[in-house]
């Protein structure tokens, strides 16, 4: 049985969990065993991980930029080099900044597209970033997906029309709280609204009623069917340009309707139809309001979106596609 390593960032649990250890069972049955490894700190951590290496038939350096001189060494022993990536790593995030050109990364980043013999990156703008330096034919647009089967063996619990829902991170959480008003005036003019948050904290909402549900991967799934609609706001800027979608992808999967700003690879979701843009506040207000006031066209929503998701964004369609491009 062939040997693929990843090498992981540790602070990105959820680009570890769906842009490689979801494949895992896929490539088992396909010949190949999946390790990952997160990326090393220590010089005893570098030694131990060029051994394994260096009996890898696969290396996926998967998001994180490694220093030059770790870089050299992976690819010296390394025998089939894939890089990885599901954010614009080249950028500061735009949560709390600007988000301006880290120069340090680029660097790393140009080493990286330059030496690897695959890239795999989220979604079309990734992927020209990656094609400035690296020949486009090793450079293959690949989406974060979703094991849609696993949404749909969870059975619906009783959801609340009432009930907004985001679920993320607390990094992500800015772009939230970036509706406040609006969703403080639909509060008051919706008497029973609330915004039902899957995450480790709460946003600052203000005056709109939030309630707090802890995430857990055993759970989330189940969480998620309990919402009334998802909302997915995000500004657009050079860093949120190379978001992948996965927030929507979730609300999608689990047969809730959405409304979702068009930006990244939410823009190329919207375009499919079964999502509500919203590019300004006038817009997320007359969308919200018509998932909580307009049944058949929420019910309509989640059948189109459903679809969207089983087409395009499968964890049953791209496993083949990937095995391809990472072992051919």
């Amino acid at each position: 049985m062939k040997q693929l390593l990843a090498i992981t960032d540790p602070g990105c649990a959820a680009s570890t969990r769906y842009r490689v250890m979801q494949f895992e069972n896929s490539f088992r049955h396909r010949g190949v065993r999946m390790q990952a490894v997160p990326c090393p700190r220590e010089d005893q951590e570098v030694a131990r991980l060029l051994e394994t290496v260096r009996q890898a038939d696969v290396v996926v350096i998967q998001r994180f930029l490694p220093r030059a001189a770790l870089l050299r060494q992976i690819r010296k022993h390394a025998r089939r080099l894939v890089y990885d990536f599901d954010d614009a790593v080249i950028y500061h995030e735009s949560t709390h900044q600007k988000p301006a050109l880290r120069l340090r990364r680029w660097w790393r980043f140009r080493r990286l597209m330059l030496c690897c013999d695959a890239v795999t990156a989220g979604n079309p703008y990734l992927a020209d970033l990656a094609g400035i330096h690296a020949d486009r034919p090793r450079v293959f647009t690949v989406p974060t997906v979703v094991d849609v089967e696993k949404y749909d063996r969870e059975p619906a619990p009783p959801a609340s029309p009432l009930a907004l829902g985001w679920i993320g991170g607390r990094w992500t959480m800015p772009y939230l709280e970036q509706l406040r008003g609006l969703l403080e005036q639909l509060s008051a003019k919706h008497p029973g609204l609330m915004v039902k948050i899957i995450a480790d904290q709460s946003p600052d909402l203000g005056t709109v009623p939030t309630s707090l549900v802890q995430w857990s991967e055993p759970t989330e799934v189940r969480d998620l069917k309990t919402l009334g609609a998802g909302l997915a706001p995000l500004p657009d800027d050079a860093w949120t340009r190379g978001k992948c979608g996965l927030r929507l992808l979730q609300y999608l999967a689990a047969g809730i309707p959405a409304v979702a700003a068009p930006v990244g690879t939410q823009a190329e979701i919207i375009r499919h139809g079964g999502v509500l843009p919203a590019a300004s506040d006038k817009e997320w207000q007359a969308a919200i309001h018509k998932l909580l006031t307009d049944k058949p066209a929420a019910t309509d929503l989640v059948k189109r979106g459903k679809e969207i998701v089983r087409e395009h964004y499968s964890l049953a369609t791209w496993s083949p596609r990937l095995f391809e491009i990472w072992c051919p």
